[in-house]
């Protein structure tokens, strides 16, 4: 396949950075790889199975002649990656983060890249974990989020290149806004959590009564609150899309309010009418997963 970024610099040799770097390796579409990590024997890691053709320990000798920086780092140190080397990015260079929260992100990060350089910002919709993988995009969707045009950027086509090298990896891209893509996430992602964070704190004083219900009763507990993850990393995602889950709340708390009238005056119509809508959507959300697959 014909390249499509001659150099591309990737900052992080985690499971996603290292994954990316197997992933354009063995897609054929990025030139010479060089990246790098705090921790030297990840990145070290990362190079011998493949993913870079090169690690530095002094990556501002580099980003000038890259023309992609990749931030494959966690959503709170895209920004101190963007402020260590998007200056010195060069004419046509394009900053990409892989982190699933936008809106803030590109807010605290663009004014940081130097006036040539263009911010495309991504999600893979993945979880990965362990050393990384060349196949973990396969078929995933895969979010891209262009540059507003509030610097006077012309990006030159730069974010389709980028779409085009996800699609290369097996994803099925979609563009978004920012502040689309955070709403999307936060009821995805945020609402299933405090909802999860509401159960546990629920099942609190019925965990003795709960720990006899066998084997079936704890993989059903288990798949329901698997969402939930560590409290202060949870915490800390939830205040970085504030502005989107605030924007999603209200409407899941009416519909509890609404669910608990409904309840007390045994309006089983109404209970069963919310049940069968919701059935109905989750329907029509499956089916539009199967026909895009198509």
């Amino acid at each position: 396949m014909e390249t499509i970024f001659e150099r591309v610099c990737i900052a992080g040799a985690g499971p996603m950075g290292t994954s990316l770097g197997l992933a354009l390796k063995r897609a054929g579409v990025a030139g010479r790889i060089v990246g790098w990590d705090r921790e030297p024997a990840r990145m070290q890691a990362a190079l011998d199975r493949g993913a870079f053709d090169a690690i530095t320990a002094f990556p501002q000798d580099v980003v000038g002649e890259c023309d992609l920086l990749v931030a494959a780092v966690p959503t709170h140190e895209v920004t101190e990656v963007a402020r260590r080397y998007g200056a010195r990015l060069g004419e046509g260079a394009v900053f990409m983060d892989v982190c699933s929260i936008k809106a803030g992100v590109f807010e605290a990060c663009v004014s940081l890249l130097s006036a040539s350089a263009t911010y495309v910002s991504v999600h893979p919709w993945v979880t990965l974990d362990g050393p990384g993988r060349a196949d973990a995009f396969d078929g995933a969707l895969c979010v891209v989020c262009p540059e507003p045009q509030v610097r006077g950027v012309d990006d030159h086509g730069r974010a389709a290149l980028v779409a085009a090298l996800w699609a290369s990896l097996g994803c099925e891209v979609r563009a978004m806004a920012h502040d689309e893509h955070d709403l999307v996430r936060a009821a995805y992602v945020d609402l299933p959590r405090i909802l999860a964070a509401a159960q546990l704190t629920t099942l609190t004083e019925l965990a003795e009564a709960f720990s006899g219900l066998g084997h079936g009763g704890q993989e059903v507990f288990e798949a329901q609150t698997r969402v939930l993850g560590t409290g202060h990393g949870v915490a800390a995602e939830l205040d970085a899309n504030q502005a989107a889950v605030l924007a999603v709340l209200p409407r899941m708390i009416s519909v509890l309010e609404d669910l608990k009238g409904w309840l007390e005056t045994r309006s089983t119509d109404r209970v069963a009418a919310l049940c069968e809508e919701a059935s109905e959507g989750r329907a029509a959300l499956l089916r539009r997963k199967e026909g895009a697959d198509d």
